[in-house]
């Protein structure tokens, strides 16, 4: 987004994780001199949501989910960091900043006695399953699926099942087409209880971790405008990923309204494309911008650091290629680039 001052003009980056982060690399260094970026966010570190399950249940991993915000610019660069700040409203032509106590950040761990329910199968139940149980062979894990089988509308029928069948060489107890009686009950640390299913089974558990029905981070743009959300709250943009009535404001990330997989690479994937048409609008082409395509269903999915599966366009890669490439990493060094720094 941009606005004028007196003697330069800003192209504001709200938030800096994955879509933000890679807005900054592909932004820095093509800006013409009468522009500088403002990027602002709400923490003084870049978090990499793609290892924070391992993080939560492997000593000493955390140190690889987080790094520093102050490496995306050079020293001595026009351009302005604004740490520990939140956008509380959203004009037309600016933006009313909150400036924010500094937070160090903390470990968040799965603690647990000895059973763990986890609800809904889709990437993050099937992740943090294969995390807890190849890290805890002792502990119960039991995930919890409403479908027939994971990864069962719009996937490889082999995806799911490669999956499934590592999850259960680890001692993974799936549950199939079952929905939990969760009353009031949130991701946490629970005294032991029995839980009954959908299709009459039980469980017990001590630690219940929900993994569905999070909503997007989009009051900003609704402090705008709330007709550019759609009913679930995601934010509703033309091709070219800009508003609608706004053409000097993109949205890029998980927040958007794009009928895709919610993963790290299609924010990327925004954030180029959004880029790309932010320069263009600078050079005054206002027209002939590019328009961003889904790539379609793809994924990378790890059981722990030794398994998983990945599927691109119909095809299916177990878990040998998978965990070399992926599950080992989790994204570091995409996550490294972002930041410009070392994890």
């Amino acid at each position: 987004m941009t606005s004028s001052t007196t003697e330069i003009k800003n192209v504001l980056i709200v938030g800096l994780g994955y879509a933000g982060a890679s807005a900054v690399q592909s932004l820095r260094d093509k800006l013409p001199a009468t522009h500088r970026l403002v990027a602002m966010h709400e923490s003084s570190f870049g978090y990499n949501p793609i290892g924070c399950l391992r993080a939560a249940t492997v000593p000493g991993w955390e140190k690889q989910v987080t790094a520093p915000l102050n490496g995306l610019f050079p020293a001595g660069t026009r351009h302005l960091l604004l740490a520990n700040h939140r956008a509380v409203k959203l004009n037309a032509n600016s933006v009313i900043l909150e400036e924010l106590e500094p937070d160090a950040g903390k470990q968040i761990e799965l603690e647990f006695e000895a059973r763990l329910i986890i609800i809904g199968g889709g990437p993050a139940g099937v992740e943090a399953a294969g995390e807890v149980a190849s890290q805890y062979p002792d502990k119960t894990v039991t995930l919890v699926h409403s479908h027939s089988f994971l990864f069962e509308s719009g996937w490889s029928p082999k995806f799911g099942p490669c999956l499934a069948s590592q999850l259960e060489a680890l001692g993974v107890d799936i549950r199939y087409n079952c929905r939990p009686q969760l009353g009031d009950l949130v991701t946490g640390p629970i005294k032991e209880q029995e839980f009954n299913f959908s299709d009459g089974s039980t469980v017990n558990a001590d630690f219940i971790y929900i993994t569905f029905g999070c909503k997007p981070n989009s009051h900003l743009v609704g402090t705008l405008n709330p007709s550019l959300l759609d009913a679930k709250g995601f934010v509703l943009v033309k091709p070219t990923l800009q508003l609608e009535g706004f053409a000097h404001i993109f949205v890029v990330g998980d927040v958007t309204a794009i009928p895709e997989n919610k993963l790290a690479g299609a924010a990327a994937r925004h954030a180029w494309a959004a880029s790309s048409n932010c320069l263009s609008l600078i050079r005054g082409k206002a027209t002939g911008l590019k328009e961003y395509s889904a790539a379609g269903q793809h994924a990378s999915i790890s059981v722990g650091p030794d398994g998983g599966a990945a599927e691109f366009m119909g095809f299916v890669v177990g878990p040998w290629l998978v965990a070399r490439f992926f599950s080992k990493g989790l994204g570091r060094r995409q996550f490294g680039w972002c930041y410009n720094t070392k994890v």
